[in-house]
């Protein structure tokens, strides 16, 4: 009845409002020491729909008292202090199993390899597509949910004149 009644919305302003608001309450974190890197990534992660919280350092995200609120993580490779490769060595060894979501300009296969292994979700080359973060977003939500996770719509449909 559910995905019934979302296909029926689907193309209406209502069912836009409806998925955006099963979409706030799904919790994502930004972890990159590049602050137009953030804010970009903020503002499109935030036009899907999606609550976003971002951090400067591995470090600051971990002071934050956060983790257990978080439902997917995005994470860059190489920052000062804490790399986003330790902090997902640092969460996994805590049996902390957040889905995370790697982006980075300094791609090479030893870093992909590890992350992968690690259990990450997805490895991302800056510059990306927009398309393809968000896909790997839903994918992780999936994972955590077990089931299909809300679809975002960056597209709004005008409202009546």
């Amino acid at each position: 009845i559910f995905t019934g009644f979302s296909n029926a919305l689907a193309g209406s302003f209502f069912g836009v409002i409806v998925r955006r608001l099963l979409l706030a309450d799904v919790n994502l974190s930004i972890v990159d020491d590049d602050d137009l890197v953030r804010k970009a990534l903020k503002r499109l992660i935030s036009c899907a729909g999606y609550h976003v919280e971002t951090y400067a350092s591995a470090e600051e995200f971990l002071s934050s008292g956060d983790l257990e609120k978080r439902h997917c993580l995005i994470l860059d490779v190489r920052m000062p202090g804490l790399s986003g490769l330790e902090l997902q060595r640092y969460l996994r060894a805590r049996n902390n199993r957040l889905p995370i979501i790697f982006i980075t300009s300094h791609a090479d296969d030893a870093s992909k390899t590890e992350a992968m292994d690690g259990g990450a979700i997805d490895f991302l080359t800056k510059p990306f597509k927009e398309e393809q973060l968000l896909a790997a977003i839903q994918k992780a939500l999936r994972l955590i949910t077990g089931a299909e996770a809300p679809v975002s719509d960056l597209s709004t449909p005008a409202l009546p004149a």
